[in-house]
């Protein structure tokens, strides 16, 4: 006897309905729940009179007429269809046609560690297929990211494990769409705005923060946030090429005041990219008593922010990602 959960006693119950009432009753189901419920049918291909009669047992008020009930995914995909109609079920699910989805071209170009999280929350049948449609080299790098036992379970389905059916990789690429999928410009001017004003926030509010939306946004979407974000204190995750590519040229006046109140790793980081004569004479000038308006230098740092996400824009320097942003 299988073991049975609540959405396998669910469908065995809808599919026990009958086509016409099953396909009504669904209708009340949200499409989050649909969807999770195919997903799950792939799990149950046979159900037993047994089983059945466990199900029976726990709906006292239902009966289950037959021997079982045999590709339960297939069944549940038809009822789906019937009841919602071929285009709405592609509107629902996604576009069927596997082989052309875009969205795997996507995932070969995209940063393991997001994708590797996704992948932690899926079953080891899901995740032995979505690796089965990527380059060796970024499954490696997946498979090492699973814990020991996970691991060993999802190259025994690569494997062994039968391709699964139409209607499961529909719900798989749907979902993988939803997380890394659209447009590369999609989303990005949001991005921008979103991180132009997480900028302002303090170090420790904005690690809580980005915490926080973990859960809430697409791994794709919270990465192009994550890589707009930088404030004047991160000039010290540059290397060398890019602190001089920004500074060495730089007015004096817009360095002195940007350095103004700045921590001595900051001021260290930013004075060892210009030339020595400009370092004495910035340091001579921050070691005065000559006062500076706070709104001045906040001026100052987000014109040096500006040009640095510019140029990086314009691939002149490198930002190296931020681990604890």
């Amino acid at each position: 006897m299988i073991q049975l959960i609540d959405t396998h006693r669910a469908i065995a119950v809808i599919m026990a309905m009958g086509k016409e009432r099953g396909k009504e009753f669904i209708r009340n189901f949200q499409p989050d729940e649909l969807r999770h419920m195919a997903e799950c049918a792939r799990t149950m291909s046979r159900l037993t009179e047994d089983d059945l009669a466990e199900v029976v047992r726990d709906f006292e008020n239902m009966f289950v007429t037959g021997a079982g009930m045999d590709e339960l995914d297939t069944k549940v995909a038809e009822m789906l269809a019937d009841s919602f109609g071929e285009d709405g079920l592609v509107d629902l699910l996604g576009n069927a046609d596997n082989d052309n989805a875009p969205i795997w071209s996507q995932l070969a170009k995209t940063d393991p560690e997001p994708l590797g999280e996704f992948l932690s929350e899926e079953s080891e049948l899901v995740i032995a297929y979505v690796l089965s449609r990527l380059p060796d080299q970024l499954v490696a790098r997946l498979l090492l990211s699973l814990e020991r036992e996970r691991r060993s379970t999802v190259i025994g389905f690569m494997i062994d494990a039968k391709p699964p059916s139409e209607t499961v990789v529909t719900l798989i690429e749907a979902r993988l769409e939803e997380a890394f999928g659209g447009d590369e410009s999609d989303g990005t001017d949001r991005a921008g705005a979103v991180a132009a004003a997480l900028n302002e926030f303090e170090r420790e509010e904005l690690d809580e923060l980005m915490d926080d939306l973990k859960s809430l946004v697409p791994p794709k979407r919270l990465a192009a946030v994550r890589s707009k974000l930088f404030r004047f204190d991160d000039v010290i995750r540059l290397d060398s090429a890019a602190l001089s590519t920004i500074f060495d040229d730089m007015e004096q006046e817009r360095l002195v005041l940007a350095l103004k109140g700045a921590s001595e790793e900051v001021k260290e980081c930013v004075l060892g990219a210009v030339g020595q004569r400009n370092r004495r004479m910035i340091e001579a000038e921050l070691a005065s008593p000559r006062p500076l308006r706070e709104a001045d230098v906040t001026a100052a740092r987000r014109r040096i922010v500006a040009d640095i996400l510019k140029r990086a824009h314009d691939g002149e320097i490198t930002i190296p990602s931020d681990e604890t942003a």
